[in-house]
């Protein structure tokens, strides 16, 4: 326990006004059960929020870099001064752990002792073209719910008719952190197609819409030994469409 632990939640794990106008100050909101236990593991190891653990909430609908800029570049300094430490321990979930990496190549890496990533997308995530492609999650039990279909339909019938404006570019520019999540050069072709029985891949390179912040990322250059990799098997995940 030489450095103090900054925990950064995943994408959904912070709520406040700045995520959702009227919700109050930062919290897990919803994520809290989530979150909660393993916040307790790391207190049942000494670590107790507010002393020498301190979780940087942030607003996730951001792009990674202006995130990491607004909430925890900021974050980390106050704890800095606080404690009279130069570095900390950055532990981040999901996107959490993006915007660890962000941290440390683009702000200060001589900040950081350690960054931990747990089941972050270094690579990127097929499932974020759904989204930034044709508005869809990629969840059937929630696409196939009449109730949020009834409010999608809504949606899009308001930006179309009022608005004169396609909701996918409304949704793009709700969300543009989508962009920070999609596959980059590195993760490979995702997109294919069949013709007369061929399978038919479409390079990556030549989409129109490209993961600029992750293939830049992928060139900065971070010292591997600070760097470590949490994740599972077991599980599916959606690796091309």
């Amino acid at each position: 326990m030489d450095y103090p632990i900054v925990f950064i939640p995943g994408l959904f794990g912070s709520m406040g006004d700045d995520v959702i106008k009227g919700t109050g100050g930062f919290s897990f909101g919803p994520a809290e059960k989530v979150y909660r236990p393993f916040i307790e593991i790391l207190n049942f190891m000494g670590y107790i929020e507010g002393l020498n653990l301190f979780i940087s909430y942030y607003d996730w609908k951001l792009p990674v870099l202006e995130a990491v800029d607004k909430y925890l570049f900021p974050n980390i300094e106050k704890v800095k001064r606080k404690l009279g430490t130069d570095q900390v321990v950055i532990i981040g979930h999901s996107l959490g752990g993006l915007l660890g990496r962000a941290y440390m190549a683009y702000f200060s890496p001589s900040s950081v002792d350690k960054l931990i990533m747990i089941g972050t997308p270094n690579l990127g995530t097929v499932n974020a073209y759904y989204f930034w492609s044709g508005g869809k999650l990629p969840y059937s039990k929630i696409e196939d719910d009449p109730l949020y279909n009834g409010l999608k339909m809504a949606f899009i019938l308001y930006y179309r008719k009022f608005k004169q404006i396609d909701h996918i570019e409304v949704l793009r520019k709700m969300f543009p952190v989508v962009k920070d999540l999609l596959p980059s050069y590195s993760y490979g072709n995702y997109l294919f197609y069949e013709e007369n029985g061929n399978r038919i891949e479409i390079p990556i390179e030549d989409m129109e819409v490209k993961n600029t912040f992750i293939n830049d990322l992928e060139n900065r250059t971070v010292d591997l030994d600070q760097l470590f990799i949490i994740s599972g098997s077991g599980v599916y995940t959606n690796k091309e469409i």
